[in-house]
C-alpha cells in the first residue's frame, strides 16, 4: 500500500465509511436582503442557513451502520445581554450557539 499526502484522496479519511456516492452541489439559497454593515442580519442569515443544512443533511452509512441527524435545534439564545458580551470579550471567549439533535 502506498501512502499519499492527499488526506482527502481515496486512501485517506474520506474512505473510512466506504466508497462515497455521487454528490450534488448545494444550491445557494436566497438570503434576506440586508444592509452591508448589518451584522445582526448577517448573523441571523448564517445561523438560519447552517440549521437548514443540518436539517437537510443526508444520512451517512456503511455496510453495518447508518447515522442520521434528526431534530437539530439551537439550544442557546439568539441574542446575548451586554453583560454576557462583555464577559466573553474580557475572558477571550466567543459566543456561539450550540446545536442539539438526535443521531
Amino acid at each position: 500500500m502506498t501512502l499519499s499526502s492527499n488526506l482527502l484522496g481515496p486512501s485517506g479519511p474520506s474512505n473510512l465509511l466506504g466508497p462515497a456516492g455521487p454528490t450534488t452541489p448545494l444550491k445557494p439559497e436566497k438570503e434576506e436582503p440586508r444592509e452591508f454593515g448589518d451584522v445582526t442580519a448577517a448573523r441571523n442569515n448564517t445561523y438560519a442557513s447552517v440549521l437548514k443544512a443540518m436539517q437537510e443533511m443526508e444520512p451517512v452509512s456503511n455496510q453495518r451502520h447508518t447515522l442520521r441527524l434528526s431534530n437539530p435545534e439551537y439550544i442557546d439564545p439568539e441574542t446575548w445581554s451586554l453583560a454576557d458580551q462583555k464577559k466573553a470579550i474580557l475572558s477571550g471567549q466567543s459566543q456561539g450557539r450550540r446545536v442539539r439533535g438526535t443521531w
